[in-house]
């Protein structure tokens, strides 16, 4: 059986070689990982710059699912707010992905969002973000990671993202810097942690998956196996399509 195929979106960096530094993309291997897991064929989307409305366009048209990645922060400016950057901006991506959500928007692809992806779903839909947003419980280390929040928050009942999860309390990892402000057009809020934040978008209108979620369910997939559930949740979804 062909297996759904899912595009992963991907950020630019600076990649360390003998001869200096490259210019390069990059995604977690986390999220690769989880979509095979899942059933799926992940394909990694460079933004190239000059390209993003055309490769966006062309690219939904051959994809069954699309997963928007984490990553660097997402410049204030692509929503609208005048904020100074803490992070290097990557405003190829920022465009890029705002073509693809608004392109499976218009084809009714099944998008999961997760931390930036989830910011950037809500962005793509007009919505804004908060910067610079924390969480009252202490940051922790999680493996090679430093500085991480894994916390407690509440699902809506009757949500998507309950039904994805099978509960409404759910123990999650997070590390972003922002968090949905106004919220985008068709999306509701269905998860918070418990010290308030918005951690859950989803648009639950008939015949439409969009899912954001701000923690990272493929880095806590060891200690924490449901978190699986969301790329089961985009794969079936898009294996519907195929």
């Amino acid at each position: 059986m062909t297996r759904p195929l899912i595009g992963v979106s991907c950020g630019s960096a600076g990649v360390p070689i003998p001869e200096g530094t490259l210019d390069s993309h990059y995604v977690g291997r986390g999220y690769t990982r989880a979509v095979v897991a899942a059933g799926g064929l992940p394909v990694v989307l460079p933004a190239v710059d000059g390209d993003e409305e055309r490769a966006a366009t062309e690219l939904v048209t051959r994809l069954d699912g699309l997963v928007l990645a984490g990553g660097t922060d997402i410049m204030p400016a692509t929503y609208g707010r005048d904020f100074p950057m803490v992070q290097k901006a990557d405003p190829a991506r920022d465009r890029f992905e705002v073509a693809l959500v608004r392109a499976a928007d218009g084809a009714g692809l099944p998008v999961l969002g997760v931390c930036r992806g989830m910011e950037l779903l809500n962005v793509a839909r007009g919505g804004t973000l908060h910067e610079e947003v924390a969480h009252e419980v202490a940051a922790t280390d999680h493996g090679a990671l430093h500085g991480v929040n894994v916390h407690e928050l509440d699902l809506e009942p009757g949500s998507l993202a309950a039904e994805v999860y099978g509960r409404t309390e759910v123990r999650v990892l997070c590390m972003h810097h922002q968090a949905p402000d106004a919220i985008g057009e068709g999306l509701e809020v269905t998860g918070r942690s418990r010290d308030g934040l918005v951690e859950a978008l989803e648009d639950r209108r008939q015949g439409s998956f969009a899912l954001g979620l701000l923690w990272h369910p493929e880095q806590h997939l060891d200690a924490e196996p449901l978190q699986l559930r969301p790329y089961e949740a985009v794969v079936r979804a898009a294996a519907s399509r195929v």
